[in-house]
């Protein structure tokens, strides 16, 4: 098959392969193991449109250069000299999206990193598994966790004033799950990819599919610290304070999942876990396997070795979780302070 062929079928299974991942059965699985397989998908969409583009812009090139459509590779494997930057130039262009998402989302991640003004004002908390949980006094409802270079969880007075200690407790444990699992970094780098390519409805799936996994992933968290009937409650209670749920712990893209996920906690399947593991590291080598052939119009093993550990390293982040240790001066999960 040619390189063409190759980026056609790896458009197609990168379409259906993730899409497994949204069947019934398998949403049983460990939504740890359910991001990796979206992260995997969504990671293939982020250079997918450019290969693509680059593969066509081959096919014109070696049309024009030697006057017949043949069967050349994809950017780096057509034969006529300056017509090489064809086939570049056109993939290039289609990155343009995603490197002016990437540096905007980046400094709106960063805007986010409380300045130390703020801390100094702001109540730490520590969830019981590690991540520290800043309170912040304001008026304005929201429960969120986001960064980039130094990512912060922030829970506002407003949204835990209604709550009793429990509740207030599982809201902290909720966002210390997110910082802890690693989960701003990766909605950040979700949402370049969304920004960039969200007309493609393969795209808006697969970031919507992860978020919905992380969320579940951090319920699943604060539930076996607080118990799931507590995180329930404090879930709905948040959303009957205001006519609008707090940002990010309550946000109403994913809220009749999790409700009905914490009433009816699903029973863990071993095989749906290792099909969803399966699932992901076969899009992993998939991309790796794409990408190196795509540019070097020729098979490498040392090369998609190569490519493969960056992207695995990558998909893999959902299932690592960083324990952080607690400050002397604080207790775990003191959420009592009246505030």
């Amino acid at each position: 098959m040619s390189p063409v062929g190759l980026v056609a079928l790896g458009v197609a299974l990168f379409v259906v392969l993730p899409e497994l991942g949204s069947l019934g059965w398998i949403q049983r699985g460990s939504p740890r193991l359910l991001a990796a397989l979206q992260l995997s998908g969504l990671l293939g969409w982020a250079l997918l449109p450019a290969l693509s583009a680059g593969c066509l812009g081959d096919l014109v090139a070696e049309a024009v250069a030697s006057g017949r459509l043949g069967s050349g590779g994809c950017w780096l494997s057509v034969p006529s000299g300056a017509w090489v930057l064809i086939g570049a130039g056109i993939g290039g262009l289609t990155l343009v999206p995603l490197v002016r998402q990437a540096v905007s989302t980046v400094r709106a991640a960063r805007r986010t990193e409380l300045p130390a003004l703020v801390r100094r004002v702001a109540t730490m908390r520590v969830g019981g598994r590690g991540g520290v949980v800043w309170v912040v006094p304001s008026a304005r409802r929201a429960a969120y966790a986001s960064g980039i270079l130094r990512p912060v969880a922030v829970v506002t007075s407003a949204v835990l004033a209604p709550l009793g200690p429990e509740e207030q407790r599982a809201v902290v444990e909720h966002e210390a799950a997110h910082l802890r699992l690693g989960h701003p970094r990766i909605l950040v780098l979700a949402s370049v990819i969304e920004r960039a390519y969200g007309a493609l409805p393969p795209v808006q799936r697969r970031a919507r599919a992860l978020r919905g996994a992380l969320e579940a992933a951090a319920d699943d968290e604060a539930a076996r610290v607080v118990g799931a009937s507590v995180l329930l409650r404090a879930l709905t209670r948040t959303i009957l304070a205001a006519n609008q749920p707090a940002g990010g712990f309550g946000d109403p893209e994913h809220l009749a999942a999790r409700i009905e996920r914490l009433q009816a906690p699903p029973r863990r399947a071993p095989l749906v876990d290792l099909v969803a593991g399966g699932l992901a590291l076969v899009l992993v080598g998939l991309f790796a396997w794409l990408v190196c052939l795509s540019v070097s119009g020729r098979q490498d093993l040392g090369g998609e070795v190569l490519c493969g550990i960056g992207a695995l390293l990558v998909a893999a982040r959902p299932l690592r979780s960083a324990q952080r240790s607690c400050p002397a001066s604080h207790h775990p999960l003191d959420t009592t302070t009246k505030l």
